[in-house]
């Protein structure tokens, strides 16, 4: 659908042109949708990337703290026990 567009949109903006403003705000947007679509550890790794590649954005405070966040939520899915179980 529309999500699965806007991933690959977003992916390919930040893998070609890493450098364009518009790749770094590409990234966050990624690391959001993933939260969006409820995959918490593909978001905490986007937005540690994010971190990486552009430490010193304006947005790298905000992509840790969601960074945090999205590990915690995957820690918290590691912890329950399998659904139907």
């Amino acid at each position: 659908g529309q999500y699965t567009l806007a991933q690959r949109a977003l992916s390919e903006l930040c893998r070609d042109y890493p450098e364009a403003r518009e790749a770094e705000m590409g990234l966050l947007r990624l690391g959001k949708l993933h939260l969006k679509l409820d995959q918490p550890q593909n978001a905490a790794g986007i937005f540690g990337e994010f971190v990486r590649m552009y430490p010193h954005s304006e947005w790298a405070g905000h992509a840790r703290r969601l960074q945090q966040e999205a590990e915690q939520v995957a820690r918290g899915r590691a912890s329950l026990p399998p659904r139907g179980a």
